[in-house]
């Protein structure tokens, strides 16, 4: 047996079809003109996958029903004038959806077909300029949470709801303590469309970032990564593992805040405080984890990563967290199955274009979501440079015919240049 399950079983004792490859580009527009099968576009990747490689130039086309599409959503992205020469929109980036490499060439250039598109920030208009992208991210999918309308017996005061998931697990209290209870995903939206127009649902989106671990040496190492990884902003958080070469054991730590003046910032020292506290991992005593250390039987990481707040303030209906919110309320949710499958704990990686308000992690917030890799991981199961577990990830669910996508993209393109103008206001500190 590895050594975490021996820590683990002797402190317990002691204490009682086809896979579905479609993925995103972030792409620079060098020409782009319409044909009879839809828009034919000419430009450079710029985020790269096991598919592509950044600064690839490709050529791309569209598919299916929304390739006639393509030329009204470039259009409305970017201006009358789009068209008007091949050259009309050099400079433009897309976010492209659903592609896949065809057998195709044109010229030199390999054939992506594409099935639909985004304006991220358009060459024609200057109010483009803070937009950006993450990429070489694992994210969750987006959670909405929110106050219970009406609390009845057995159930919690605040819910939230990974828009993708079947089921929601709650913490709810009663007399003899507080206890994990799982509930319906219908019975979570039920509660949302019964939520007061004068309360205000939350929407985030957990990020973390594996090609920025860092390994782990003693105590010491620990607590001088987590402060360095959880004083990025008040919302910051860091996930740490350890492996034993077989098994993997994971714990999140999201960092407290304070106010400091006007202003809230991390509180680094409380969080490190709280947690050695108590066993950093379930069933493996600190004092065993750190020996572990030290002769080299387990390897320790800590990942980077960060509670982002979807663009927008979901109670007005002009920017992006709305139209999530309201497209879940309508049972719109088969975009996000297709990319995080339907358990709210798996993570996929993903490309989040965004606004960016500065140029830190805190300052950015996404208003799409696009499949980078097509599968999902438990946060266990993911690699990173330091520890490679040989689970496989999980193929994301089959569209169907009838699902497509959820959300009207060429109608949301208002509702990215209106997530400006409440985004200061609806992103603040972790309540």
């Amino acid at each position: 047996m590895a050594i975490l399950k021996k820590l683990q079983e002797s402190n317990k004792a002691a204490g009682g079809e086809k896979k579905y490859n479609a993925f995103g580009v972030v792409f620079s527009v060098s020409t782009a003109v319409e044909t009879d099968a839809g828009l034919k576009l000419t430009g450079k990747v710029l985020n790269g996958n096991s598919q592509v490689s950044p600064d690839e130039l490709v050529t791309v086309t569209f598919r299916g029903d929304n390739a006639g599409k393509s030329v009204t959503n470039f259009v409305k992205g970017n201006g009358k004038g789009a068209l008007k020469t091949p050259e009309a929109s050099e400079g433009t980036f897309l976010t492209l959806e659903g592609c896949y490499v065809t057998d195709e060439m044109d010229g030199e250039s390999r054939v992506l077909s594409a099935r639909w598109l985004n304006t991220l920030a358009s060459s024609r208009n200057a109010d483009h300029e803070n937009r950006s992208f993450i990429e070489s991210v694992l994210a969750t999918a987006p959670r909405i949470s929110f106050k219970n309308p009406e609390v009845k017996p057995g159930e919690p005061e605040r819910i939230t709801l990974p828009v993708n998931a079947k089921e929601v697990t709650v913490k709810v209290k009663n007399s003899h303590g507080t206890f994990d209870k799982v509930f319906p995903a219908a019975w979570a939206v039920e509660k949302l469309n019964a939520l007061p127009a004068t309360e205000k649902p939350m929407v985030t989106i957990d990020t973390i970032e594996p090609n920025d671990a860092l390994r782990i040496q003693d105590r010491d190492g620990l607590e001088k990564s987590l402060a360095t990884q959880l004083a990025r902003g008040t919302k910051a958080l860091a996930l740490l593992r350890v492996s034993d070469g077989e098994d993997v054991l994971t714990r999140a730590v999201y960092v407290a805040f304070k106010k400091d003046g006007d202003e809230y910032v991390p509180d680094v020292e409380k969080t490190l405080e709280d947690l050695f506290k108590n066993n950093i991992f379930k069933g493996v005593p600190n004092n065993d984890l750190f020996a572990g250390l030290a002769d080299g039987s387990i390897t320790v990481e800590s990942i980077p990563g960060y509670r982002m707040s979807y663009a927008g303030d979901p109670s007005l209906d002009d920017n992006a967290a709305f139209k999530l919110v309201s497209d879940v309320k309508e049972g719109k949710n088969q975009r996000y199955e297709m990319i995080f499958g339907t358990d709210g704990n798996r993570f996929a990686k993903v490309i989040l274009p965004g606004i960016a308000r500065n140029d830190t992690i805190g300052g950015f917030s996404p208003f799409n979501i696009l499949a980078d890799e097509p599968g999902t991981y438990l946060a266990n199961e993911f690699r990173t440079p330091l520890i490679q577990p040989n689970a496989q990830p999980v193929p994301p669910v089959q569209p169907t015919e009838a699902a497509g996508p959820a959300t009207d993209f060429a109608a949301v393109e208002e509702h990215f240049d209106n997530a400006m103008d409440h985004e200061a206001e609806s992103v603040g500190p972790r309540p």
